[in-house]
Order: C-alpha cells, then sequence, then structure tokens
C-alpha cells in the first residue's frame, strides 16, 4: 500500500504538470497496483469490509473517470476526479483497515517479517546477505533523481500526514510550485521528451 501512496502523489504531480503521457502511466500503474492488493492483500474476519470486495466497489469508478479526464487532457476535470479518487481511497483504507490496526496495536502479538510484508508495514523481505546491495540499490536510484524534487516529495509526504486532505493537496502544490522555476524542473521535462537520461545539478 506504500508504493499505491506512491504512485498516488506522482499521478497528482504528473496531471498538475499537464505530463499526460506521464499521468496516463502512472494510473496505470496505480491500476495494476489495485489489482495485486486485490489478488494478494490478507483477508481477516475482522475486517468489516474485504479489499478484493471493496476495491471493485469504492476505487474502480473513480479510477476509471480519472483516466477518461487525462484522455481529455483537461486540468480542471483532473482535479476535480483526483480529488474524487482521494476521496475514495481514503474511504476504502477505513472500511477495510481500522479493525486490522486494533488488532495488532490492542493486542501486542508479536509477527513475523513475512506477514509484515504481507500487510504492508515493510517494503520487502530479504535474506541477510542481500540486504545491503538491495538497500543500496535503491539508494542509488533515490539519489540518482532531482535532488530538489526529492526534497520537496519527502517534505509533501511527510508534513501532508499531519494535515487534513485539503491542506495536503494544497501543500503537494505549494511544494511543486517550488520547482517550477528550477534547472533542475527544466531539465527533467526535457530529458524526458528526449527519451534520455537528466543531468541534475540541485539548482
Amino acid at each position: 500500500m506504500l508504493l499505491q501512496q506512491a504512485r498516488h502523489t506522482k499521478l497528482w504531480f504528473a496531471g498538475e504538470a499537464g505530463n499526460w503521457a506521464l499521468a496516463d502511466y502512472e494510473a496505470e500503474e496505480l491500476g495494476e497496483g489495485f489489482d495485486a492488493v486485490i489478488k494478494y492483500h490478507p483477508i481477516r474476519e475482522e475486517m468489516p469490509v474485504a479489499p478484493k470486495d471493496a476495491i471493485p466497489r469504492m476505487i474502480t469508478e473513480p479510477l476509471a473517470s480519472l483516466r477518461d479526464a487525462i484522455r481529455q487532457k483537461d486540468h480542471a476535470l483532473f482535479a476535480e476526479r483526483f480529488d474524487a479518487l482521494t476521496t475514495a481511497c481514503n474511504n476504502c483504507h477505513r472500511a477495510t483497515n481500522v479493525g486490522f490496526a486494533k488488532e495488532l496495536i490492542l493486542s501486542g502479538l508479536p509477527f513475523s517479517a513475512k506477514e509484515a510484508e504481507a500487510w504492508g508495514l515493510v517494503n520487502r523481505v530479504l535474506p541477510p546477505d542481500e540486504l545491503l546491495p538491495a538497500t543500496l540499490a535503491i539508494a542509488g536510484r533515490i539519489a540518482a533523481n532531482g535532488p530538489l524534487s526529492v526534497r520537496q516529495a519527502k517534505q509533501a509526504i511527510h508534513r501532508g500526514l499531519q494535515m487534513s486532505l485539503a491542506d495536503g493537496l494544497a501543500f503537494e502544490i505549494e511544494a511543486y510550485h517550488r520547482l517550477v522555476p528550477t534547472e533542475d524542473r527544466r531539465e527533467g521535462v526535457r530529458a524526458f521528451n528526449e527519451r534520455r537520461k537528466p543531468d541534475f545539478k540541485g539548482k
């Protein structure tokens, strides 16, 4: 689910920037992620609604409507339908996760690393000898991205979690606007259009 949240944020930035090809790609990735949740997310008796039932009922239509706005390349419609999808995602979280979270917190029962991975509490579980190489590989991918955009994304995620939905989305927009005049943003757009690796300078 953490990966879905990252895709959700990237989708907003792509649509806000009018990069409709990237927005369409992120929406497709988001849809495939929800398909994986339906297939693999554990079902527990305490859940009022199982993810495999909640997602088709609550997420499928708002996501399809958002993809239609992307195809129309309509900024206002995109913002409206993105907000509707965000509300649907939040409602889905509440419908499926509250009972499960209560069980973990109130019982204090231990659980395995594999269970933590299946529940989305950790990103992945690896054998000890593979942990450091995998960590360095991810760190390398992050370090290769624009440092200014990474910083703003981290702030939007960390601070946005402490805000209301409306304030969090407004903060994300402000974070993007801080990047608009930077050389790195222009370089990123050029590199994407020219299908080459960007050369970020942190300016």
